[in-house]
């Protein structure tokens, strides 16, 4: 009787030390998530403030070239994108008043701006046929707004030659590019 109750306490014994080192495990795992996520909101979060440069951004133009987001700042001050969808509304409104103000035309020379989308050319055929648009949509991974933080679309960001951002405009507003443009007017070299 004695061995059996010495074989179960140590049965016990062990179990609490496997619950206790699974549980220490967990807590570690749960920490490392916890800190990775941080550094991630944080490294976010730095680049939308301007504090950090963003990575570089590749888009596909419309005739399947491929263009880099740091290639484009080589040639000009700025460069300003707009992130949407051709399944978002209020994308939609956008790109009418792109379309129907002519903004497009009106960038200042020492910017370039793109539209961008992560949908694949085939819809934004579809779609452009469907709405009547006629601007140009260039096509973009589908992690570019994860990576930048995008949560809510449209998003216009203004980057500098610096490659941090300048402005950052979350959804649809009538008079965001013209802030845009006044920002590279006044400080654009």
């Amino acid at each position: 009787m004695k061995k059996i109750i010495k074989n179960v306490g140590i049965v016990v014994i062990l179990a609490l030390a496997v619950y206790g080192a699974y549980s220490l495990s967990l807590k570690v795992t749960s920490y490392i998530r916890y800190q990775n996520q941080y550094y991630s909101i944080e490294k976010v979060e730095n680049m939308k403030n301007g504090v950090t440069p963003i990575p570089d951004i590749m888009l596909t133009s419309p005739n399947g070239n491929k263009i880099s987001i740091y290639d484009e700042l080589k040639k000009k001050d700025f460069v300003i994108v707009s992130f949407g969808s051709i399944y978002c509304e209020n994308c939609h409104k956008e790109y009418r008043m792109l379309e129907s103000d002519k903004m497009l035309g009106k960038v200042p020379g020492n910017a370039e701006m793109f539209v961008a989308v992560p949908e694949g050319r085939e819809f934004i055929t579809q779609f452009e046929k469907d709405l009547d648009i006629h601007i140009p949509l260039y096509v973009m991974s589908r992690n570019v707004p994860k990576q930048l933080g995008i949560a809510k679309i449209p998003t216009i960001i203004l980057l500098g030659k610096d490659k941090k951002i300048k402005m950052y405009q979350t959804g649809f507003k009538e008079e965001g590019l013209k802030e845009i443009f006044d920002y590279i007017n006044q400080n654009g070299n």
